[in-house]
Parts: structure tokens; C-alpha cells; sequence
């Protein structure tokens, strides 16, 4: 590893943390403190793969990072003394095409070249949902809507060309679809019809398409 940043707290952490957990971001201190140690693992990884850049892959890490950035002053102070420059927030996509970015798979290699293990879970979205996360469509224009066949309901993104099936399930879940499909943003929890384990498991589903994605 070519930078160590140091096991104590930094005070715009430990003031991020407490945010975290008043904003109800997390359930625990033990989970805001491990989005911390990712986000400043995802710092190093970063700082290895300097120029290029890497996109934030996991939406919990990425809002402790929006919280320590809030802290302009101990955010600053941080990134001069560990990174000797600002590092810059940057959003899971990028406008300009011209930009080099580092995907997924080479990040997970980077991570375990620096740490000795592999990303946890946090960094894939998709594996790690729960009752009270919220989901939202990835497009803010995107419509859907919900087709029965035979024993099976699916649920359509709408477009310019022939509707495209997103998600098929057992026609028991119609209620759950049409749901989703008539609400742009909503918590897992909120899905009809379904037990906890089905809900969690529909909204896993959803995530893997790349049609929606977590939210905050």
C-alpha cells in the first residue's frame, strides 16, 4: 500500500458519523463507522489509480462521503493531510465520455492488491437491500407498466419502441408490480402483498436490472 491513513478518528469523521446516524442514514454507530473505513479505503484505491478516475459504486458509502464533504473545513484539512490535494466528489456517472474510468472489476482487484480481501458487499448495491432502503427508477422519465401472462406477471419500461420486460414474476406479486410501477421513489418495505423475504428479494431483483437503483 503507498498511503496509510491513520487508525485514529479524524474529528470531521467522527462529526459525520453522528450525522449519519441523526439523518437515519444508518441503524447503528457500527454501521456509519464501516462506511467510513470503505470510504476511506475507496479514497486509497482512488489515490492509487490517480489520474484516473473512479466512479462511486455503492450509494451508502457515497452518502458518508456527501456527509464528510458537508464539513468543508475538516474535509479539506483531511484530504491535504493524507492525499496532498482536494479530492473532489464525483458522482456514479460521468457526462464527459472523454474521461478514462476505472470499472468495477478493476477496482475489485485494486482493493484486494491494497487490503488483502475482497469488497464487501456494501460496494454492490444490488446485494445489500433491506426493508428500509429506498428505491427509486435510474431515469427520471422512465414509465412502466404491468402485463399478466398466464401465471406470470411482468413488469414493462415503456419507450419509444415495443415495450421491454424489466422483471418477471409469479403472478401472486401483480400487486407488488403495479405498485412499483406507479411509484418513481419508494422503501422496500412499502411493497403490497409480499412477506419481508419476498420484498427484500423483489427489490434485489429490481436493483440487478439497472432499472432502478438505491436512493437516500
Amino acid at each position: 500500500m503507498r498511503l496509510r491513513i491513520g487508525s485514529a478518528p479524524h474529528i470531521g469523521v467522527v462529526s459525520s458519523v453522528w450525522k449519519l446516524q441523526v439523518e437515519r442514514n444508518v441503524t447503528s454507530e457500527d454501521e456509519a463507522h464501516a462506511l467510513f473505513r470503505e470510504l476511506k479505503r475507496f479514497f486509497l484505491v482512488s489515490d492509487a489509480c490517480y489520474p484516473q478516475s473512479i466512479p462511486m459504486f455503492s450509494r451508502r458509502v457515497d452518502v458518508a462521503w456527501h456527509q464528510f464533504v458537508l464539513f468543508t473545513r475538516d474535509y479539506g484539512d483531511f484530504c491535504k493531510r493524507f492525499f496532498h490535494r482536494y479530492l473532489h466528489h464525483q458522482p456514479n456517472w460521468n457526462e464527459d465520455r472523454g474521461v478514462q474510468f476505472v470499472e468495477f472489476k478493476a477496482f475489485a482487484a485494486i482493493y484486494e492488491s491494497l487490503f488483502g480481501e475482497r469488497p464487501p458487499p456494501v460496494w454492490q448495491d444490488e446485494i445489500e437491500l433491506r426493508l428500509d432502503d429506498r428505491i427509486r427508477y435510474d431515469r427520471i422519465d422512465a414509465r412502466f407498466d404491468v402485463r399478466l401472462e398466464g401465471e406470470k406477471a411482468e413488469l414493462l419500461v415503456l419507450g419509444a419502441q415495443a415495450p421491454e420486460v424489466v422483471l418477471r414474476v409469479d403472478a401472486w406479486a401483480e400487486p407488488a408490480l403495479r405498485f412499483i410501477a406507479s411509484h418513481p421513489c419508494f422503501y422496500v418495505r412499502e411493497l403490497p402483498g409480499l412477506d419481508d423475504e419476498d420484498k427484500a428479494a423483489l427489490a434485489t431483483a429490481l436493483a440487478r436490472t439497472r432499472a432502478f437503483c438505491l436512493t437516500f
